[in-house]
């Protein structure tokens, strides 16, 4: 009987601990699942990267701006680049530009990078870029929902940007909000 005894206790322990690392494992699992603020693709990545890589090519190329890629602080870069993709996620967001990625970058009028010079094809975007892209989609974007627009050259004297950056210029949109609740885009 004593032995049946700390049998009994011996398997009442192994079933606890068992169940104790299965509600462990559980909830681990869950936390490393976590939910991104966009639901998105390969290619919404791809795209975004993209164009954040052509607007910054534009603007380092172009004869009428001053944006020098390579003496940029690498800080500030990274800022511009993601300011950039921003302003896209702002727009995807508020759903006056469009429904998916693709169109809102190529809604007509909107990134002259893209209606105008088109130079989103036969680009040669950096892995950093998509790395950067991707962490957009997945914990949204940087600075507040109004951010809608980038330009290379400051707007108007009675006009102050957000912020600038690289040479960069980064305005608010006025009436522009999030228009799914709780801002997260499915």
């Amino acid at each position: 009987m004593f032995k049946r005894g700390k049998q009994q206790r011996f398997l009442a322990i192994a079933i606890a601990l068992l169940l104790l690392l299965t509600g462990s494992f559980i909830l681990v699992k869950q936390f490393s699942e976590e939910k991104s603020y966009f639901e998105y693709t390969e290619e919404d990545v791809k795209l975004l990267a993209n164009l954040m890589h052509a607007e910054m090519r534009y603007a380092a190329e172009s004869e009428y701006f001053s944006l020098s890629l390579e003496n940029e602080n690498s800080e500030d870069l990274k800022l511009c680049y993601m300011l950039i993709g921003s302003v896209v996620l702002h727009r995807l967001e508020s759903r006056m530009f469009g429904e998916t990625m693709r169109e809102v970058i190529y809604a007509p009028g909107q990134f002259s990078t893209v209606w105008i010079y088109d130079i989103m094809t036969d680009i040669d975007t950096s892995p950093e870029v998509y790395e950067w892209a991707e962490e957009l989609l997945k914990f949204g974007p940087k600075g507040p929902d109004g951010l809608i627009y980038a330009y290379w050259f400051k707007m108007s004297d009675n006009l102050e940007p957000y912020q600038e950056v690289c040479g960069m210029y980064f305005y608010m949109g006025e009436g522009i909000t999030k228009k799914v609740e709780g801002g997260k885009v499915n």
